[in-house]
């Protein structure tokens, strides 16, 4: 059991938050680099991710790139209803496959974000170090896509919140996940206000090599969620683990969720909050994306 700093971080002030963490996790490329209501801004160890508004990517990869795809846009999204309906959310997740695709993938992962008009959107591999003691503190591919994506949003760490379409980062958390052999793990949490209504946004990267290290990583996730049940609250991911498999049913269990998309081992859980979604072909990432609407105060 390592104690470690549990890290906040806000657009406008740092506060340093204690938490225990537990270490057991892995990237996805064995051996490559692989609460309430609403809360005043809090922040933790910012230090290694000062972005908010448009990043300026440090390109300095050494894994292959793509060259750019074109993406069709499947269906027109739904528009956002009067301020007197409903708050309309639309959220994403999304393994942008870093390791193999990133920087020369970072416009075409843009345009596919783009074309879903989403609030809020959840990458897995965005970092570049997991392969340390302590916090993953290079974030360049994360920040490769928030240049690609502009000025309309807002970024923290792997979580990026759409500006332009009414919505704000108010403060975004990161938290231990269980070790597996070759990774230091963490998940995030950013609360986003819309329209009036607060919701907690987790994002989590699950390891893929062991067993118990995914165990320990759904009773974390399930707890991390339960500390924000007084709003609504959104877990996705990359889990490694089948989204109706023991692991990701201990999250649902513990933290009375519910599974609104099952993209295999990539899944989207809320409570508190009403939606449908979908996974899609998100080449040239090696996973689907996934894509959810959902509606608060029906």
């Amino acid at each position: 059991m390592t104690i470690t700093l549990r890290e906040v971080s806000v657009a406008s002030s740092l506060v340093a938050l204690v938490a225990l963490g537990c270490s057991d996790a892995s990237a996805d490329n064995p051996g490559a680099l692989a609460s309430a209501p609403t809360v005043a801004p809090v922040s933790r160890n910012g230090a290694a991710d000062p972005a908010q508004g448009k990043t300026t990517a440090a390109v300095s990869n050494t894994t292959p790139a793509t060259g750019a795809m074109s993406r069709p846009v499947s269906e027109p999204p739904p528009t956002e209803p009067p301020a007197d309906e409903p708050s309309l959310w639309r959220i994403m997740s999304l393994n942008i496959y870093g390791w193999a695709t990133m920087p020369g993938a970072a416009q075409d992962y843009a345009a596919l974000i783009e074309a879903r008009d989403v609030d809020i959107v959840g990458i897995q591999e965005g970092v570049q170090d997991w392969q340390i003691q302590g916090w993953p503190t290079d974030y360049s591919r994360a920040e490769q896509l928030h240049a690609a994506l502009g000025d309309c949003w807002q970024r923290r760490f792997q979580i990026f919140v759409n500006t332009c379409r009414g919505a704000v980062l108010d403060s975004h958390m990161r938290f231990d996940l269980t070790d597996g052999p070759n990774a230091v793990r963490t998940g995030e949490v950013a609360l986003v206000t819309k329209s009036g209504t607060q919701v907690a946004f987790l994002n989590v990267h699950w390891d893929h090599e062991s067993a118990s290290a995914r165990a320990a990583s759904a009773g974390e996730t399930a707890a991390e969620a339960n500390l924000h049940r007084s709003i609504p609250t959104l877990v996705s991911g990359d889990f490694n683990s089948d989204c109706t498999g023991s692991d990701v049913s201990t999250v649902l269990s513990r933290g009375g969720m519910d599974l609104v998309v099952d993209g295999g081992i990539d899944c989207i859980l809320a409570r508190g909050i009403t939606g449908s979604g979908t996974s899609f072909n998100a080449a040239p990432s090696d996973h689907p994306g996934l894509a959810a609407t959902f509606v608060i105060g029906e």
